[in-house]
């Protein structure tokens, strides 16, 4: 609804969706969601809002952002989702669009990939 009334300028303006906004051409049901742990990460993830400390650092000064299951490196979304030694299975790819379900110029996507995601989430 709020699209209609403000012609999507709100989704353009958030930096939390710009991976959402370049990847996600059409509105259409997600074959990636199985109502999981896993699953909920992923779509916090895939829009921007996966709660590491990085994330909590924007609300808050002086935040350690360090992870604390590996060697220190800052506690992003994409470290981790693609990088973390400290957290297992390994990742199945190094694509962080491919790993949290967004599909190549063709639309395909990396379901093993995926899967990956949700089982390291979990």
């Amino acid at each position: 609804m709020w699209r209609i009334r403000t012609g999507g300028n709100e989704c353009k303006q958030k930096s939390a969706l710009t991976m959402y906004r370049e990847r996600k051409c059409n509105i259409e049901k997600e074959d990636i969601y199985d109502n999981s742990r896993g699953s909920s990460l992923l779509f916090e993830a895939r829009t921007g809002m996966l709660r590491t400390k990085s994330h909590w650092a924007k609300f808050s000064t002086g935040s350690d952002t360090a992870c604390t299951l590996c060697t220190g490196a800052a506690e992003t979304a994409e470290h981790v989702i693609l990088h973390c030694a400290g957290i297992t299975p390994q990742p199945a790819t190094q694509e962080m669009r491919e790993a949290v379900g967004f599909g190549d110029d063709q639309g395909r996507k990396n379901c093993p990939a995926v899967q990956r995601t949700k089982d390291r989430s979990s």
